[in-house]
């Protein structure tokens, strides 16, 4: 069965938004919600700061962002279930990204800041595969 993610049409409208002006900084979002079997269903993003010391080129989220995020989708019964960054190229993950998502094994959602193009990916047994996004209303 293929893995899907499911997001709002108006949620990820708003976020590539803020990635079209922003298109020379790697953004950084949780992704808040539920996950059965491999459906992820988003309920909403927590945007996080990019700390890196160049964030033109790669992202590192703010540790207390992290922690909030976790403190209050747990209260709310969710969990944080992607993580969507942006970067300038293809939507698909570097060699960084890699590295973060063998740390992180949830899916990813990139997008390229020049096109607004996304693509979700997922690393099994270290082997990356795409993922399927439906946007609903």
């Amino acid at each position: 069965m293929v893995s899907q993610i499911i997001i709002k049409k108006s949620t990820i409208a708003d976020i590539l938004e803020r990635i079209k002006r922003n298109p020379h900084i790697e953004l950084v979002y949780l992704g808040i919600g539920t996950k059965t079997d491999n459906r992820y269903r988003i309920d909403y993003f927590v945007e996080c700061s990019n700390i890196s010391g160049n964030p033109s080129i790669e992202f590192v989220a703010d540790p207390l962002c992290i922690y909030n995020a976790y403190v209050e989708a747990e209260k709310k019964r969710y969990d944080i279930i992607t993580i969507l960054h942006s970067h300038p190229g293809l939507p698909s993950p570097s060699s960084k990204d890699l590295q973060g998502m063998r740390q992180w094994p949830i899916p990813w959602i990139i997008v390229d800041s020049r096109s607004l193009a996304f693509r979700a990916w997922i690393l099994v047994d270290d082997k990356i595969s795409s993922m399927d996004i439906a946007l609903v209303d």
